[in-house]
């Protein structure tokens, strides 16, 4: 071969190499892209796969929505009907049983206290509820022609049962609760 032939092919190798070190350069880029696109992809599968096999309660959410437009719970200070109860009337007052605790040192260090100052707490509650028993009495007796026992049954009677089944709550005692 000549020495013309072998520079002419030592150019074209040459080029052909620039050419192929820029397609590799741009080939490295663009899988680096691709790397990057692909890792969110792999975690995303991952978390996934995880929530395949994961037993979830019936009326599960997505975390992400939950987060978005939560508000703070319990009402805000002012808000509501109930915002400050109601001070007793006079009358109230008067007929309180009053009670007294009386502070003579700091509970601390026991060195006298200065700067007194009265505070009153009211606390209501419900009188003492006092139990009526009520006996209903009731005659039973037997029918020749139908074969049957037939018991009377006064109106505000709630059950027929006899014995231990006999005794049961009233419909005051079951409504009270719910008031």
């Amino acid at each position: 071969m000549k020495r013309w032939e072998l520079e002419s092919a030592y150019a074209r190798e040459r080029e052909r190499n620039a050419e192929l070190t820029r397609r590799v350069g741009e080939l490295e880029a663009e899988l680096a892209a691709l790397r990057a696109e692909v890792g969110p992809l792999k975690e995303m599968v991952a978390e996934l796969q995880k929530l395949a096999y994961r037993q979830a309660g019936r009326f599960r959410r997505d975390p992400d929505r939950l987060a978005k437009g939560k508000k703070p719970s319990g009402r805000r200070a002012g808000e509501g009907e109930w915002s400050r109860p109601a001070e007793p009337t006079e009358e109230q007052k008067a007929k309180a049983v009053d009670k007294a605790s009386d502070l003579a040192a700091c509970p601390d260090c026991s060195d006298p206290l200065t700067d007194w100052q009265d505070h009153v707490h009211y606390e209501w509650d419900i009188p003492p509820v006092v139990p009526v028993l009520t006996s209903f009495k009731s005659r039973s007796g037997y029918c020749a022609r139908c074969k049957r026992r037939h018991r009377s049954r006064h109106l505000d009677q709630i059950s027929e049962a006899t014995g231990a089944a006999g005794v049961i709550v009233g419909p005051r005692a079951r409504r009270w609760p719910a008031t």
